[in-house]
């Protein structure tokens, strides 16, 4: 579990250093990752 929201935590540090760039892109693509790495790891802990 610590390694998953390590690497959570390392999207979302790159994505707040991104976000200026292009905000709203960058802002959808980060909702759309997230629900995408947090649907498998609740399924995941679910499951187990």
């Amino acid at each position: 579990m610590t390694e998953k929201f390590f690497l959570l935590v390392f999207f979302n540090k790159i994505f707040s250093i991104l976000s200026p760039v292009v905000t709203g892109t960058v802002d959808l693509v980060t909702i759309i990752l997230k629900l995408f790495i947090n649907l498998p790891i609740s399924l995941a802990t679910l499951k187990t």
